[in-house]
């Protein structure tokens, strides 16, 4: 049998409070693993044990896996309990992977959606850090050498137990798997210091921005609207999560129409997606004629003004959900 071994850290960009410190989040996804003193090549070890493993960081959380045998368990506890109490590394060490960090930065930055995605947040978000991408801003990412000190501080900031949830799934014994958590977690000491993360202030005009693409690309037509933070208890952020598909999803009269029948649009795709703050809501199309966009955007306004008026689809609703 098999193991999932996911070590949930809730901090991402949206943490990244302090002026000139974007990018930090994901910089730790990166750092975690470089080893400890107990265990310094943390690739190597897992390896042998033939594991599958890396991480994420969105806006609102970074994400460390692993896969491997289940007799493998303990060892896998040992090893992610180690780096997380205990991360070690040299200012030599940090200063490669920022350098590393950079190149990744500048190998993503420059793609259209990359671009639009950043004008996005920063029309959208005039306080609230959802304004930055997970990755920083160029400048913080280009600084980020000089931090070695601020990158200590962050990590025991944050990579404290009230701020991580550890999610083990697979074929184990629940009791065993309970008392191994104990043994291995119970040291962790708290100390988990949250940020004081500005609220974005109520928008109350409609705001649009051109974004001028320096590459080749079709153009591009991003619709966003306000949205409410994710809550399982709030009818409104279950429902909205559900919207995206039931009004403009593959299997919408609209999606129909302009991708398949029409082939007006290279894509057609809803981001309705929630985060922890109240956040922004999507619908995106790539435009296959450039001098189709203005029509595009008329056909687009009226799937979403039908989706305002009108009730949605019964039984296509009864298959999203399910």
């Amino acid at each position: 049998g098999q193991i999932m071994y996911l070590s949930v850290v809730r901090t991402g960009a949206r943490d990244e409070v302090e002026p000139g410190r974007t990018g930090y989040a994901h910089f730790f996804e990166h750092m975690m693993f470089r080893g400890t003193k107990k265990y310094p090549n943390y690739d190597g070890i897992t390896e042998k044990l033939g594991a599958a493993r890396n991480a994420n960081t969105s806006n609102d959380r970074t994400v460390y896996y692993m896969v491997a045998g289940t007799e493998y368990l303990e060892q896998m506890m040992d090893l992610e309990s180690d780096r997380f109490m205990n991360l070690d590394y040299s200012e030599a060490g940090f200063r490669t992977e920022a350098g590393a960090i950079l190149g990744e930065y500048q190998q993503g930055a420059y793609s259209a959606y990359s671009m639009l995605d950043r004008a996005i947040r920063e029309t959208a978000f005039t306080r609230h850090t959802y304004r930055h991408q997970t990755i920083g801003l160029e400048a913080d990412v280009r600084a980020m050498p000089k931090g070695y000190e601020y990158s200590r501080g962050f990590f025991h900031r944050f990579y404290r137990p009230e701020n991580v949830v550890v999610v083990i799934v697979g074929d184990m014994d629940f009791d065993k798997t309970e008392a191994l958590v104990h043994q291995y977690y119970d040291a962790w000491a708290p100390g988990y210091q949250a940020p004081a993360v500005p609220a974005e202030p109520r928008q109350t005009a409609k705001r649009t921005k051109s974004v001028t693409y320096p590459g080749r690309t079709l153009p591009i037509v991003s619709y966003n609207w306000r949205a409410p933070a994710w809550n399982p208890a709030d009818k409104t952020a279950v429902a909205t999560e559900v919207l995206g598909l039931v009004a403009f999803g593959p299997n919408t009269e609209i999606y129909r129409k302009l991708v398949i029948d029409e082939r007006r649009l290279q894509s057609l795709g809803p981001g309705f997606g929630l985060d922890r703050d109240p956040t922004l809501v999507s619908l995106t199309a790539m435009v296959s004629d450039p001098t189709d966009v203005a029509a595009i955007q008329t056909e687009l306004e009226g799937a979403v003004a039908k989706a305002r008026d009108e009730l949605v689809d019964e039984k296509l609703l009864a298959d999203t959900k399910s």
